[in-house]
């Protein structure tokens, strides 16, 4: 719902040079708000932590209620006034300019199947996929237990904490980082980062697992490892997906096709986290680290090889990237604000 939602709304409304930048506000509110669960959930009873959540989803629904639909989706429903009167809203040029396909009916369903729908499809599926392997989430949701099961003897609730801390931290940098250097370059670097920081963290903890009787040393070495790859996830794994999901489609499908796409990565998600504790008892906790490490190195080769660039790209630039020749051009309106 508010996933999909939000990331194809400020697609639609932002100029190509402030999109990255935009989009990166959700990154930064969600990390804000698993801080301020967190430190809640560290202090006082879960029951007062949902009370919290919900008067946020009062302030969502209000806050909703006092902005118009973006000028895409009104001329997509050939709502063309309205769509001029977005525009002014959002204080844009006087003349913008919009492509469109007029033959909405027909084209959509043709559109489904063609090269501009299909390959953003497979690379964000895939792209989700590994998000979800590489253990982003699985650290983020059970970082008390996570602690705990790396017997490091140190306040579980603080660890988690300072996890929430680095996360809030790094949505704001990547928010600034995202225009300056563009998603496919930090999405390289993030899974570079995790596959390092994940063989450190993993191999710490086989080494011991192997050398039972030896003595621990360095007991800072996977904590540091697992903060630093919550660090390198949020520059570009974490977020990045998220924003190409409401970037990559076509206007006439991306909120059908974004909310397909968010579902399955919703999936993933759930999936991976739920056997976290199967994953333990078949691989062992150095083990799970160390498959964190493998797929983390996958979506670097990823990244490096299929994933396009968007930045500073028009919405309809990024569609012309992966269009045939043979496929629908867009007409051209012209919507003049006076």
């Amino acid at each position: 719902g508010m996933s999909v939602a939000s990331y194809t709304y400020v697609a639609e409304i932002s100029a190509p040079s402030d999109r990255g930048l935009f989009q990166s506000l959700g990154p930064i509110c969600a990390s804000f708000g698993i801080l301020i669960t967190y430190v809640l959930g560290a202090y006082v009873r879960w029951n007062v932590v949902a009370l919290v959540s919900v008067a946020f989803s009062i302030f969502t629904v209000i806050g909703m209620q006092l902005v118009p639909e973006s000028p895409d989706y009104l001329l997509k429903k050939g709502k063309k006034d309205k769509a001029a009167k977005s525009l002014l809203w959002f204080r844009r040029s006087n003349t913008e300019v919009v492509r469109f396909n007029s033959d909405s009916e027909k084209a959509t369903r043709k559109l489904y199947l063609t090269s501009t729908v299909m390959k953003p499809f497979f690379i964000l599926v895939t792209l989700f996929l590994l998000q979800a392997l590489s253990g982003i989430y699985t650290i983020l949701y059970y970082a008390v237990n996570f602690f705990e099961e790396a017997n490091l003897n140190i306040d579980e609730h603080m660890s988690s904490i300072i996890v929430g801390l680095i996360r809030f931290t790094m949505s704001v940098a990547a928010a600034f980082l995202i225009n300056r250097f563009g998603r496919r370059t930090l999405c390289i670097v993030s899974s570079g980062g995790m596959t390092v920081t994940m063989l450190a963290a993993g191999g710490y903890f086989k080494y011991y697992e192997v050398f039972i009787d030896e003595e621990k040393r360095f007991r800072a070495l996977p904590l540091v490892g697992v903060l630093c790859n919550v660090f390198f996830s949020m520059i570009g794994m974490l977020p990045i997906p998220w924003i190409l999901a409401g970037e990559l489609f076509p206007l006439r499908v991306r909120s059908i096709m974004g909310g397909v796409v968010i579902c399955l990565a919703q999936t993933f998600t759930f999936v991976c986290v739920k056997i976290y504790y199967d994953m333990i008892a078949l691989l062992h906790f150095s083990g799970t680290l160390m498959l964190f490490c493998f797929v983390s190195l996958l979506a670097l080769l990823f990244c490096t090889f299929v994933l396009p660039e968007t930045k500073d790209k028009s919405l309809d630039d990024i569609e012309t990237i992966f269009k045939k020749k043979t496929e629908i051009n867009p007409e051209v309106y012209t919507v003049t604000l006076t």
